[in-house]
């Protein structure tokens, strides 16, 4: 996958923040035998698409999860009011497992199916839980 923040992060050009691996950029004399480009001098946004942004973006998610438990209606003696009692707790995006550099490999500014595979830093999915009661009367 092409990770956009990698494209804009490393060259020290224009605006945008650099990356903590820019300290280890290539330097004459210094350190020559980096694969990290050296400051420019340009402040346009032109930043040329280079293979330091691609990355392995494989991961291993945990997406949705339900715990749910039927109370026993006829031990609390409500079996005559209520004929079934659930109580449930639902997570969602509860575990995520990549070496992306960047959080979720998965979410990406761009909606469109042929732009797939770019990502710039967006925010992760959010994790949420819901917590419920389910009755039948």
């Amino acid at each position: 996958m092409f990770n956009g923040v990698i494209q804009t992060g490393l060259f020290g050009r224009g605006d945008q923040n650099l990356l903590p691996q820019v300290v280890n950029r290539y330097m004459p004399g210094t350190n020559e035998n980096s694969n990290i480009p050296r400051a420019g001098t340009s402040t346009s946004l032109f930043n040329p698409n280079s293979t330091l942004g691609i990355e392995d973006a494989s991961f291993l998610r945990l997406r949705t999860a339900t715990l749910s438990y039927d109370l026993p209606v006829n031990a609390f003696g409500i079996d005559n009011i209520v004929r079934n009692l659930k109580v449930y707790v639902t997570g969602t995006n509860l575990l995520l497992i990549t070496n992306w550099s960047f959080g979720d490999p998965e979410v990406s500014n761009y909606g469109s199916s042929l732009e797939q595979g770019v990502a710039t830093g967006e925010y992760p999915y959010a994790r949420s839980f819901t917590f419920g009661l389910n009755a039948s009367f």
